[in-house]
C-alpha cells in the first residue's frame, strides 16, 4: 500500500512539473512575439521619420531655388522699359487685290508678280474669275477609250500616280529634244534655256477622260503642240491608241436687246 502511494505521489509530481514547463514556455513565447513586433514598430518609427527628414530638406531647398527665382524674375521686370500705351489693333486680313496693289518690297522681288492683265481694283468676284480662268489655262483634257486594250488598267490614285510620273519622265524627253533642235541655227549652237513641260497632277473622270493640270500655262501650250506632232506621239503612247486631246469649249451666253426703230 504504501508503494501504491508512493508512486501515485511521483507521478502527480511529475504531471505537475510538466504542467509548469509548458505553461512557462508558451508565456515566454506570447512575451517574445509581442517584444518583436514592438522592435519592429520602433524600426518603422524610425525609417519614416529620416523620410520625412529627407522630404523636409528637399522641399527646403525647392524653396529657396524658387525665391532666387522669383527675386531674378522681379529684377528683369524692374529693369524692362515701361512702354503703357493704346492696345495694338489687329491689322484687317489682306486680300489678294490689295497684295497686287502694293509696291513689292525688296523680298518680295523673288516672287512672281501679277500678271499685266491682273486688275488690283476688281472686286472680288471678277478676281476669282480670273482665278479660275488662269486655271483653266493650265489645263488639258485628255478623251480615252475605256474598251482599248492599250489604254491605262489601273484608274485609281496609285496608277494615276505612276501614269503622272511616266509621263513626265516622258515630256523631259521630248523637251531635250525639243531644244537641241531649237538651239542649232545655221549649224551653229545657241545658248537656249530647255523647256520645262511639267504636269502636276492627274486625274481620271468617270465619262472616259483624263484630267491633266500643268505647271504654267506654257507648258500646256507646248503639250497641245506635242499632241498634234506625230514625231512625238506622246498621247497614244501614254493614254492608248484612241485617245486625243479634246479642244476647250466656253458656253456663251447671249442677251438679246430689242431695237426700236
Amino acid at each position: 500500500m504504501v508503494a501504491v502511494l508512493l508512486l501515485d505521489n511521483a507521478i502527480s509530481d511529475h504531471v505537475s512539473d510538466t504542467l509548469a514547463d509548458l505553461v512557462a514556455s508558451k508565456a515566454l513565447s506570447r512575451i517574445e512575439s509581442a517584444a518583436n513586433r514592438f522592435n519592429s514598430s520602433a524600426d518603422f518609427a524610425a525609417a519614416a521619420d529620416t523620410r520625412q527628414a529627407e522630404a523636409l530638406l528637399a522641399l527646403n531647398k525647392v524653396t529657396e531655388h524658387l525665391m532666387e527665382v522669383s527675386l531674378l524674375l522681379d529684377t528683369i521686370v524692374l529693369s524692362a522699359p515701361m512702354t503703357i500705351g493704346a492696345p495694338a489693333e489687329h491689322p484687317a486680313h489682306p486680300t489678294w487685290a490689295a497684295i497686287a496693289a502694293s509696291t513689292p518690297t525688296q523680298k518680295q522681288t523673288a516672287l512672281p508678280l501679277p500678271p499685266p492683265a491682273f486688275n488690283p481694283t476688281a472686286s472680288a468676284a471678277d478676281t476669282r474669275l480670273q482665278q479660275r480662268i488662269l486655271r483653266d489655262m493650265r489645263m488639258v483634257l485628255i478623251e480615252i477609250d475605256p474598251a482599248d486594250e492599250s489604254a491605262p488598267k489601273d484608274r485609281s490614285t496609285t496608277g494615276n500616280s505612276a501614269l503622272c510620273d511616266k509621263l513626265n519622265h516622258h515630256l523631259g524627253e521630248v523637251n531635250r529634244a525639243d531644244t537641241a533642235m531649237d538651239t542649232m541655227e545655221d549649224g551653229k549652237m545657241l545658248k537656249s534655256t530647255m523647256w520645262k513641260t511639267l504636269v502636276l497632277g492627274l486625274s481620271y473622270s468617270e465619262c472616259g477622260a483624263y484630267v491633266l493640270e500643268f505647271a504654267t500655262a506654257d507648258a500646256a501650250y507646248r503639250f497641245h503642240g506635242y499632241s498634234t506632232d506625230k514625231m512625238w506621239d506622246i498621247v497614244t503612247a501614254n493614254f492608248g491608241h484612241l485617245a486625243k486631246v479634246k479642244p476647250k469649249a466656253y458656253n456663251l451666253i447671249a442677251h438679246f436687246i430689242p431695237c426700236c426703230s
